[in-house]
């Protein structure tokens, strides 16, 4: 009996020993890393680095002070978490450091003047057991060009000039003059009446670029101030007129020509062709003269011009006929110091032919007012 005990004892104490050993060295297992080929003993495992991105980063905007430069940071592979920053490099790039910005944008400074500025970004890739592994891609600008110069201010090289006649009631015209600096040039205008032709006593009276003398300016003298202005700066030039005439005396108003004639025209209209079948003057007074013209392309004539010994109605048959739309035929009747008759026939496809009537000055080709 007591031997028997005895035997279980040893047999208890030698698989306690047993389990003791086994939990040691399980226990160690435990503290020491999980070794692979490409780790160390100490470490976690490594996934492989972020492919390169294509396309990789990019800045877009204006390399210089002033500007605004927007990063890019290129397509990566979609388990990679990015971050970026913005560096100030030499021309080489061989030294950089941190401007402290980390978005997308930059706004360039005097600071980087002569120098670039690089866009990096960093892709990183963890592995399911805790380790990581990074890239980095940049993208840099040319070298930073100083601000822009705004250009040379206006110069004024012909001094500004008044058209018109300066007289009460008549209209002024201010010109410019003649400028040099950079475009585009802007103008503006005053214009003031002073007691003398200088910059002193004078009351304003218009800032539009023509003016009309009212009565109260006769025996001032005008000044046109013009300002000149650029993106570089402004530069002002100031004339006077002679001093403000009285308004000029209205010329006897002419009367029309009696008995008035009128101007008779019938055909038909098909396509680009006109057929006249008449065309007559009615009511001509003995004596005057009737003038016609024809442009255009297929005229019958160009000019013709005739006094008539005596009046009543003419006809115009060389202006009958066949006439192609396009063309323009201008019809007057003349007499003295008095106004005329002025008709324009203008011949259109497919329409009636449009028709200007008016009076006509003596010894002026173009047409005025009846009244």
């Amino acid at each position: 009996m007591e031997h028997s005990l005895t035997r279980r004892t040893l047999l208890a104490a030698g698989l306690a020993s047993c389990l003791l050993a086994f939990s040691a060295t399980a226990a160690l297992a435990a503290t020491e890393p999980y070794d692979t080929p490409g780790t160390t003993q100490t470490g976690l495992v490594p996934p492989s680095p972020p492919a390169a991105p294509s396309p990789g980063p990019s800045i877009s905007g204006s390399p210089q002070v002033g500007g605004v430069l927007t990063g890019s940071r290129g397509s990566w592979a979609s388990d990679t978490s990015l971050s970026s920053r913005w560096l100030r490099c030499n021309v080489g790039a061989s030294t950089c450091e941190t401007t402290g910005d980390t978005d997308l944008s930059y706004n360039v400074t005097p600071a980087d003047t002569g120098l670039v500025i690089k866009l990096r970004v960093k892709g990183t890739r963890s592995s399911a057991l805790g380790g990581t592994a990074t890239r980095t891609a940049d993208a840099q600008t040319p070298t930073i060009a100083p601000a822009s110069v705004p250009g040379s201010p206006p110069s004024n090289v012909r001094p500004p000039t008044i058209q018109g006649s300066v007289r009460a009631g008549e209209l002024l015209t201010a010109s410019p003059g003649q400028w040099t600096g950079t475009a585009p040039i802007t103008f503006g205008y005053a214009w003031a009446s002073c007691a003398a032709p200088t910059a002193a006593s004078c009351v304003a009276r218009s800032s539009a670029r023509t003016y009309r003398p009212v009565a109260a300016d006769v025996g001032r003298f005008l000044a046109l101030g013009v300002v000149a202005t650029n993106q570089a700066g402004n530069k002002g030039a100031l004339v006077f007129s002679a001093a403000v005439g009285k308004p000029a005396a209205r010329a006897k108003a002419l009367k029309r020509l009696r008995p008035f004639p009128v101007v008779l025209i019938g055909g038909r209209v098909a396509g680009r062709v006109t057929t006249v079948t008449r065309i007559r003057l009615r009511h001509l007074p003995r004596g005057a003269r009737v003038s016609t013209s024809c442009s255009g392309r297929g005229c019958p004539y160009r000019r013709s011009s005739s006094v008539l010994r005596r009046g009543s109605t003419i006809r115009l048959r060389r202006l009958e006929g066949r006439l192609a739309a396009g063309l323009t035929v201008v019809i007057t009747v003349r007499k003295g110091n008095t106004l005329g008759k002025y008709t324009r026939l203008r011949f259109r496809r497919g329409l009636a032919p449009a028709r200007v009537d008016r009076c006509v000055a003596p010894k002026s080709p173009k047409p005025v007012s009846c009244r």
